[in-house]
């Protein structure tokens, strides 16, 4: 079982530091949050099963942007 957080490091990155220069707006952030889920969800290897997503990609804030 792969990490989903290794198989789409370059989405969390490429969405990491929009997130960060957004710090103080809320609206901004949920917005890249939501972009960063649609471009995980929007990969062939969202629907691999070897490739285990969190329930609604939750976690995408939580895990890699804290």
């Amino acid at each position: 079982m792969a990490c989903w957080t290794i198989v789409f490091a370059k989405i969390l990155a490429d969405h990491q530091e929009n997130y960060i220069a957004q710090r103080g707006d809320d609206q901004a952030r949920a917005k890249i949050i939501k972009d960063c889920q649609k471009a995980i969800l929007a990969t062939p290897q969202a629907n691999h099963p070897s490739v285990a997503l969190p329930d609604g990609l939750q976690s995408v804030s939580t895990h890699m942007y804290p």
